[in-house]
């Protein structure tokens, strides 16, 4: 997902990237000139729907993204920065643009190029829809890509099963704790 913000509970959904074969991605955009709505409602359909297996790069940020427009992800297989958490855990950081650097050898656009920083920060809802869809483009295309190496690493690894049983049935009671938030006991 493209949002405008980093927060997944208070973001606007910009529009979705797709992905089903390396190298062939599509960007769905919900700002401008869109219908929203039937947008929405196609996407819904198509997420919506348990036979459909959907993985990403922090798939758990998009699917607190979705969640918040009436879109619930029902079989999320992969999430590429879990796998790289696993993978890799000396490494502080596992975004998408640092592994796809060390695996690829390739430097990705950064957001920082597309919505600038400081006082001059564009919304990313206020970026030109076609350099959007190149950068979400680029980075489901990657996801991609990473799928495949790093399920046969985590099968040589013996790490499978550890991601499969425990850290993607995991992401859905994280994301509904973080939805509900948790009562504390102020006084004490």
């Amino acid at each position: 997902t493209e949002t405008t913000n980093i927060n997944p509970l208070t973001a606007d959904l910009v529009g979705v990237g797709l992905c089903a074969k390396e190298g062939i991605t599509h960007y769905i955009p919900l700002n401008g000139e869109i219908d929203k709505k039937n947008v929405i409602e196609a996407l819904k359909k198509l997420v919506d729907n348990s036979k459909t297996s959907f993985f990403g790069h922090n798939i758990k940020y998009d699917y607190h993204v979705l969640l918040q427009h009436g879109i619930e992800i029902k079989n999320i297989c992969f999430d590429t920065i879990l796998a790289s958490y696993l993978l890799n855990p000396q490494s502080q950081r596992h975004n998408l643009d640092k592994i796809t650097l060390e695996v690829f050898g390739i430097e990705k656009t950064s957001i920082k190029s597309l919505i600038g920083s400081g006082k001059k920060q564009l919304s990313m809802k206020d970026v030109e829809i076609e350099k959007i869809a190149t950068y979400c483009q680029e980075d489901v295309d990657y996801t991609f890509r990473l799928k495949g190496i790093f399920e046969k690493e985590l099968k040589e690894k013996k790490l499978s099963s550890l991601l499969y049983d425990i850290e993607l049935p995991l992401l859905f009671i994280l994301a509904k704790m973080e939805e509900d938030g948790i009562f504390i006991d102020k006084p004490y």
